[in-house]
């Protein structure tokens, strides 16, 4: 089978980056290649009155992180555990791919740079653009994010060089094929998340279903917005649901009827697919609501006048399967509305066979 180098971020406590890379590597398994994940240095320098000013910035994630320390090693115990069962990761890293490209001898055929946010200007790296690779084999970038409204001017011309050095490019959201368009007048497909490509099945037999004794609505906040979490009160309420929490702030310590620390990757997905209803900000957790048809409502976690408002993906992926009513406004009181998954399904099973189509096309 032909080995396929894959450059995204993986080494993370997240779980959209870890079910992301798995799913994209499955696929790959049933086209006939062997996907493997190239470690890269992913640290920058972090001087201290930079981390300084992120405490002072966001004290409540600050203090939030060292009182969950000790739970979160649960959590990063059962995500160490994942990535060596479910991932395949190169026995080379980036700089010992670097040399053997340098000796003429690549050591894969292909590489491939997405998913994830790994074209976010705040977050440029060029290694996420293959620029390594050169002319030493084919690149294909698939579904990666640019994430934010724009890029700065003092990067259009660095994005247009390396995307045009990529042979076969798509890009995960519309905002990013008008940038991407926009600086090289390149026209790119929109692909899905890797993680769509996995049917509801799929993804069924690869959980782990969590035991909760009564009907409950799941609870995933990244961001820290108390008006979000009243909403979700007052639809316990309304519904009798309780609420079960999947901690992430510090605010989620003290809140819910249930929280649960340690949840690595597979228990995520289960937690989604046992929940009545689940209430998320997060990206993925839109996606895997969607995926496994469960009844969701989706929060827009930026506010819109924010230099990295991401809230893009969320509502590019929404509107493309017309489910942007799933948008909750937090002033209005919940109300509890039928979703034809039906017509959802068939839409999302066309994206899935166009976006199959780009990869496979790419590869052979």
């Amino acid at each position: 089978m032909v080995k396929v180098g894959i450059v995204t971020t993986f080494h993370n406590v997240n779980y959209g980056s870890k079910l992301q890379s798995y799913a994209l590597q499955r696929i790959l398994s049933e086209m006939g290649f062997i996907g493997e994940n190239i470690s890269w240095q992913g640290k920058t320098p972090n001087p201290l009155h930079k981390r300084i000013e992120r405490v002072l910035s966001d004290p409540h994630r600050y203090v939030a992180r060292i009182l969950r320390r000790s739970e979160f090693r649960k959590r990063r115990i059962l995500f160490d555990r994942y990535q060596k069962k479910f991932i395949n990761v190169s026995n080379m890293d980036i700089d010992q791919v670097k040399e053997e490209i340098a000796r003429g001898k690549s050591p894969y055929l292909y590489y491939i740079c997405g998913s994830d946010q790994i074209w976010a200007p705040n977050l440029f790296n060029e290694i996420f653009f293959l620029s390594f690779v050169k002319d030493s084999a084919k690149t294909v970038a698939y579904a990666p994010s640019i994430g934010l409204p724009e890029i700065p001017d003092n990067l259009i011309g660095r994005y247009r060089e390396l995307i045009n050095d990529i042979d076969s490019v798509s890009v995960r959201e519309e905002d990013g094929a008008l940038l991407v368009h926009n600086i090289t007048g390149r026209n790119v497909p929109v692909v899905l998340d890797p993680t769509m490509l996995l049917t509801s099945d799929q993804w069924k037999s690869h959980m782990v279903k969590q035991q909760i004794d009564s009907p409950y609505i799941l609870s995933y906040f990244l961001g820290n917005n108390k008006r979000h979490r009243q909403w979700v009160d007052r639809l316990s309420k309304y519904t009798g649901y309780k609420v079960v929490v999947l901690p992430f702030q510090l605010t989620d310590l003290f809140w819910g009827d249930e929280r649960r620390f340690d949840v690595g990757p597979q228990e995520f997905l289960g937690l989604i697919d046992g929940a009545s209803i689940v209430c998320t900000d997060s990206y993925h957790g839109v996606l895997f609501s969607v995926n496994l048809n469960k009844e969701f409502y989706a929060f827009l976690r930026f506010n819109e006048r924010e230099k990295l408002n991401q809230n893009s993906r969320v509502l590019n992926f929404l509107d493309r399967i017309d489910m942007s009513d799933r948008i909750v406004d937090p002033s209005r009181n919940p109300e509890i509305s039928d979703i034809n998954w039906s017509v959802i399904n068939e839409k999302i099973a066309l994206h899935r066979s166009v976006s199959h189509d780009y990869l496979r096309s790419s590869l052979f």
